[in-house]
């Protein structure tokens, strides 16, 4: 079994940043992880894209636009669905134009993706 298949696809996306920082190749970052070499590098990363992605997307998608929205809609359900609309359009661009996502180079493929569509 490989490495993405014991990673599962939630760790698909953080296999593939480690992959674009360390290697091009992800036997050698998944032998980094294995040996434990990769450990404080893989802890650096995830603390970076907890306070850096994460962070900045709940603080303004959540944070800022909902509450904003909801006081102007008056309504808290309104203003989930507007923000989750803009939250996938936002992911759109990176969906579309990533060349080692399957929707890449397809609008349709980036719409379904940007939205929560799984791939296989």
């Amino acid at each position: 079994m490989d490495a993405e298949h014991l990673l599962g696809s939630r760790y698909r996306h953080l296999l593939s940043s480690l992959q674009s920082v360390l290697s091009r190749n992800k036997g050698q970052i998944w032998h980094l992880l294995v040996s434990g070499k990769g450990v404080p590098l893989f802890l650096l990363s995830f603390l970076l894209m907890l306070l850096t992605a994460g962070f900045t997307e709940e603080f303004f998608f959540r944070g800022v636009l909902q509450t904003r929205l909801q006081a102007l809609f008056k309504s808290k359900v309104l203003a989930v669905l507007v923000v989750s609309i803009l939250f996938g359009l936002y992911h759109l661009p990176y969906a579309y134009l990533h060349p080692r996502w399957p929707s890449h180079g397809n609008w349709l493929d980036a719409f379904g993706a940007a939205f929560g569509r799984q791939f296989r």
